[in-house]
């Protein structure tokens, strides 16, 4: 007998249900047993994992008449101390679902399904990453687990936002990958730019870049940035202010040599009076 536990999408309580192992043919998996949020009920959907054989893990959703049905095997397996899932619901569009995948390689890859598991395909990169990836990058993005996952990655219905690795080359290299469309195509922003968080429905994109003392925005989606320098040597946290007419992000940092806070203010308000 298995033991679910889950995370409700309309709040913060914990939901517990006993479920036959033998009915399922596959049992849990219970070296993440503490982490609720590998467990997701989104869109009226509980969707799990749990181990098919010995070694295999799989991604499974459970129908009407309480059995699991296994969408896709050979999930990536993720030690318990880095805040990473081998799978997310996306938590405004229904049916669409990030997988981490393990290849025959043992790389991991990130695959998406949007018709609720039945297909999964690799990302499609937006036309300008495209050109810089010529068509042999391969993702893996870090799907997390923590509470904020949804404020942090998934802040509007159609925006999805991604720290991960790109291959190519057979070159590494760590990116924040934003999309526009929901998760359909995925935008490579520049490695060196950081902490990026989106205002205005992505009318405005502000980040840090030099070790967080230069701040960097864009008005276009990121084609091009503008930037100013400010002595930001401790990000610890971003907090937009978005109301009718005011358009204000507030950056809170740490100093830690002299063991003080400091708290800035960005006003953008005049792109949208």
């Amino acid at each position: 007998m298995i033991l679910g536990i889950w995370h409700h999408e309309n709040g913060n309580n914990i939901t517990t249900k006993l479920f036959h192992q033998s009915r399922f043919g596959a049992r849990a998996d219970m070296t993440h047993s503490s982490n609720f949020k590998k467990y997701f009920f989104l869109h009226g959907n509980l969707y799990t994992y749990g181990l098919n054989n010995k070694s295999t893990l799989c991604l499974y959703t459970i129908n009407k008449y309480d059995y699991l049905v296994r969408l896709i095997c050979n999930l990536s397996k993720y030690d318990t101390l880095v805040d990473k899932c081998p799978f997310v619901i996306n938590p405004h569009l229904p049916g669409v679902i990030y997988v981490n995948l393990m290849e025959d390689d043992l790389k991991t890859w990130t695959y998406i399904s949007v018709d609720h598991g039945k297909h999964f395909s690799l990302f499609e990169l937006t036309s300008k990453s495209r050109e810089f990836c010529d068509n042999k990058c391969r993702i893996e993005l870090d799907l997390p687990c923590g509470n904020g996952f949804i404020n942090n990655n998934f802040p509007e219905k159609w925006i999805a936002k991604f720290n991960g690795t790109l291959e190519k080359d057979m070159s590494l290299s760590h990116h924040t990958f934003i999309s526009y469309d929901g998760g359909l195509a995925l935008k490579i922003f520049n490695q060196k730019i950081r902490n990026l968080v989106i205002l205005n429905r992505e009318g405005v994109i502000l980040g840090t870049q030099s070790m967080d003392s230069q701040i960097v925005y864009s008005y276009d989606l990121g084609f091009t940035w503008e930037s100013k320098y400010i002595d930001l040597n401790n990000l610890i946290e971003w907090i937009p202010i978005e109301v009718p007419k005011y358009l204000v992000i507030t950056a809170i940092n740490f100093n830690a040599i002299e063991d003080t806070y400091s708290v800035y203010t960005f006003d953008f308000s005049p792109l949208i009076s």
